[in-house]
Order: structure tokens, then C-alpha cells, then sequence
């Protein structure tokens, strides 16, 4: 009782301190946002409907895709969790508490975090069903198929830290082998793929049950089937975490250390420069080299899944040439703004010596320009990465031109706008990220699904950013007086 005490009281001071965000700021970005995707998705219900309906197993690798991107994505928070010292909660470890009684704790916090992924899958079967608020019926079924998939993941995330703290060779490299994963998602044939990930296979059949239900499409499968594979599949998980908790997790949280990157010298032109801004962008970009947070190498794995998307759907010719085009596009602008969402946590990490870097008399202008220097290169990659993509499109040549144009300006504005905007909130770099992500998103959603007027974005483009950029100096200076 004292470790949920205790878990219980930070989530109540984080959830007082965050308050405005939380109650106020997050319901009208999530309201505009569900907006906005329902009158897309108007128009795309019908042909997903059509196709799906006649082979409800035509979503293919996407469910398990899916499941695998949840599991990464909270993998880094369930193993700082078990195993970093620096947090506040380290100081609990020197106290003498049971371990299966540390073991349940963390097992209950672990399953009480999947909450706003749980509510975010509810809103996103919601607005693809067209129907926020269904028969309590199907919103009760709905409900308990994403809950009971949710917390069989975070009993597969649970295993997965444990073999990261345990294999330090694992925790080193892990997003490189979630990107190999991803792919093997992609390319194994049907029997093989569901082998291979067999503990997720019981939750990526959930979501594509709640898919193909909000879709108003048969799953064909029996419920009696699907309720057996979770039980099963969750008892061997359980058993599984418990046991190697238990046998592992004391000794190895003595020798876990966090995981620092190898120096490299991939940008060894910019050491001939000398102008203040490209001595930032260098240290900025080996910073990130080195994975100065854990969203280092998700960033890098959301990178290849949503690139990985954009080839599944470019090769569907179920799907309207149109509509290929279009999410191909998104996925891949989606894959940018993976990679150029490190800049605001970025700088979060920077903050401490912020006083440093302003003592040595560099220009206010020149802060936030290296910052959008460093933004710029970041995305680099990415925007290369989707260019080969788009080329390799089996679509009309003209098309496959106005594709990769589309998505060159979409990987700008959202790369200049993330990069601009970040100064606004630089305490909060998620709030900061969701203001400049919403708008560099519906910029670039402007010039993707409305392109006739595309004169007229552009002008709206300079517009916002000269304004941004206008403010970015004087954020700067306040950043300088408050920090």
C-alpha cells in the first residue's frame, strides 16, 4: 500500500500541475483534430468498407503493426521505470519491501498508464465508426476488447523491459531490432508472420476486430476463440513477467547504467565552420547521435514504421489511385515530424545550462535559427527516405511528380513550424510539440487534400511563420530572464 501511496499521490500533483493542459487546452486540440479527420474520413469509410468486406483479412500486417508500435512506444518509460536510479521513486528501493509485493506495484502502474492510450484508441474507433457515442452495447464491447488488448500488451511490455535490463546488448541496439521486427512484419508471409509474434497476436486480433466492426464489416472469427487467446496469452505473460521479475530484477538494477551512444563524426564538416550557429547545430546534432533521451531511438522507429505504411499502402491497389497518393503522403510527412519532434525535448534537455550558452554572447536570432538548422538536418534523412518512397510508386508519372512535390512541402512546414514554435513552451515540450505539430499538420494537410489552392497556402505559410519567427527572439529573451 505504501509504493500505490505513493504512485498515487505524483499522479495527483502531475495531474494539479498540468491541470490547464489536461482539462482545458487538451479537449480543444482533440476536438479540432477529431473534426478535421471525420471529414476526411467521410469520404474514405465507403472504399475501406467495400474492400475489407469482401477479405476482412486484408488489413494484413497493419493490426500487428500496430500492437508493435504501442509496445515500443512505452517501452522506454517501463524500463526507466525498473531500473533508473535518478528518478524520485529510487529512493523506495533501499526500503525493505517484498519483492513480489514490488513486483504487483509496478505491475498495477504499469496497467494503469495504458488509461490515455486506451482513450485515445476509443476516440480514433469512434470517429472511424462516425459514431462517437454508439448503443451502450457496442460502446461496452468496444471498451472491453481495447482494454483487455491494452493490458496484454503492457504484460508483453513488462517481459520486454526485464530482457532489455537483463541482456544489456538488447538495450543497446533494442530500436534497431524493432525496425528489423517492423519488417519482418511487412514482408512474412501470413503463418509465419503470427508466429513470430505470437504474444501480440491475441491483441492485434482485437484491434482488427474493433476495426472491422467500426468499419461495419464481419471480423470472421469467433469470439469464443479470441476470448481464449487473450486468457492464454496473458496467463504465460504474467507468469512470465513475475518470474523473471523476481529472479532478475534485484540484481540487475545494481548493474543496469543508462546507455550512452558512441561519439561519431558524421558531421565533421561543420567542425571548419566557425559561425556560433553551426558550433550549436554540431553539438545539437551529436547530442542527438548519442541518444540524449530515450525518444532518440523511438523517434527512429516510428521513422521506419510510418515509412514502412506508405509502401503497404502505395502497393494496395484496392484503395483509389487517389487516396494511395494522399496517405502515402501523410504517412510519410508523419515520419518527418517523428524525427524533428526531438528538437523540443531537445532543448528541455538544455535548459539547465541554458546560462552558459547565453554567456558567451551569442545572438538571440542565431539561438533559434541553429535550432531550425538542427531541425533542418534532422529531417534530412527522413525527407530522402520518402522521396524513394514516392519514386518507387506504381502510379502515373505525373502523379508520382506532384506526390513528392506534396511531400517535400509538407516535410518543410512541419520541420520549420516544429522547429519556430519552439520556444513558445520550452518547459512543456510535449505542449510545445502539440502546437507546433497541429499547425505544421494542418498546413501541410492544406496543401496534400486541397492542392488547386495551393498558391494561396503558401502565401498562408510565409504569413504564419514570419509571425512565429517574430516572436521566436522575444521568447528567447524571456526564456533567458526565467530559466
Amino acid at each position: 500500500m505504501l509504493l500505490l501511496r505513493y504512485r498515487a499521490r505524483v499522479l495527483r500533483r502531475w495531474i494539479g500541475a498540468h491541470a490547464f493542459e489536461l482539462f482545458c487546452l487538451a479537449p480543444i486540440i482533440v476536438g479540432g483534430v477529431l473534426w478535421v479527420l471525420d471529414r476526411q474520413l467521410t469520404h474514405l469509410r465507403g472504399p475501406l468498407a467495400q474492400f475489407w468486406g469482401q477479405d476482412p483479412q486484408s488489413l494484413g500486417a497493419t493490426p500487428l503493426i500496430g500492437a508493435l508500435l504501442l509496445l515500443a512506444f512505452g517501452l522506454p518509460s517501463t524500463f526507466r521505470e525498473l531500473y533508473d536510479h535518478r528518478r524520485a521513486s529510487g529512493y523506495l528501493d533501499a526500503l525493505p519491501i517484498a519483492a513480489t509485493t514490488r513486483f504487483n506495484a509496478s505491475l498495477a502502474v504499469e496497467m494503469i498508464r495504458i488509461l490515455p492510450t486506451f482513450g485515445v484508441l476509443l476516440l480514433a474507433a469512434g470517429a472511424l465508426a462516425g459514431d462517437l457515442l454508439p448503443p451502450i452495447t457496442v460502446f461496452a464491447t468496444r471498451c472491453l476488447r481495447l482494454l483487455t488488448a491494452l493490458w496484454v500488451l503492457a504484460l508483453a511490455r513488462f517481459v520486454a523491459a526485464l530482457l532489455l535490463g537483463h541482456y544489456p546488448r538488447l538495450a543497446r541496439g533494442w530500436w534497431g531490432l524493432a525496425g528489423v521486427l517492423v519488417l519482418l512484419a511487412i514482408a512474412a508471409p501470413e503463418p509465419v508472420r503470427w508466429l513470430l509474434f505470437l504474444p501480440l497476436a491475441a491483441s492485434a486480433a482485437q484491434f482488427q476486430t474493433v476495426v472491422t466492426e467500426a468499419l461495419g464489416v464481419s471480423a470472421g472469427q469467433g469470439v469464443d476463440l479470441q476470448a481464449l487467446a487473450l486468457i492464454s496469452t496473458a496467463g504465460v505473460l504474467f507468469l512470465a513477467a513475475r518470474s523473471g521479475y523476481l529472479a532478475w530484477h534485484r540484481r540487475d538494477l545494481e548493474v543496469v547504467a543508462p546507455t550512452v551512444g558512441v561519439r561519431r563524426k558524421a558531421l565533421g564538416f561543420l567542425t571548419r565552420k566557425t559561425g556560433a550557429i553551426a558550433v550549436q547545430v554540431r553539438r545539437d546534432v551529436t547530442l542527438v547521435l548519442r541518444r540524449f533521451s530515450q525518444a532518440v531511438p523511438l523517434a527512429a522507429g516510428l521513422w521506419i514504421l510510418l515509412d514502412g505504411v506508405a509502401l503497404t499502402v502505395l502497393a494496395d491497389d484496392r484503395l483509389p489511385e487517389l487516396w494511395r497518393q494522399r496517405l502515402a503522403v501523410a504517412g510519410l510527412a508523419l515520419s518527418v515530424l517523428a524525427v524533428v519532434a526531438l528538437v523540443p525535448f531537445l532543448l528541455k534537455h538544455q535548459l539547465p545550462r541554458f546560462w552558459i550558452e547565453r554567456s558567451t554572447g551569442v545572438d538571440l536570432e542565431q539561438i533559434w535559427r541553429a535550432k531550425l538548422w538542427t531541425a533542418a538536418l534532422l529531417a534530412a534523412a527522413p525527407a530522402l527516405a520518402g522521396v524513394a518512397v514516392l519514386s518507387t510508386a506504381s502510379i502515373d508519372l505525373a502523379a508520382r511528380g506532384v506526390a513528392i512535390l506534396q511531400f517535400l512541402a509538407a516535410a518543410w512546414i512541419i520541420t520549420s513550424i516544429v522547429a519556430l514554435a519552439v520556444f513558445e513552451i520550452a518547459e512543456q515540450p510535449l505542449l510545445g510539440l502539440l502546437f507546433g505539430a497541429l499547425l505544421g499538420l494542418a498546413l501541410s494537410a492544406l496543401f496534400v487534400f486541397y492542392p488547386q489552392a495551393w498558391w494561396l497556402w503558401a502565401a498562408l505559410y510565409v504569413y504564419v511563420a514570419s509571425q512565429i519567427a517574430g516572436r521566436a527572439t522575444r521568447r528567447v529573451r524571456l526564456l533567458e530572464v526565467t530559466v
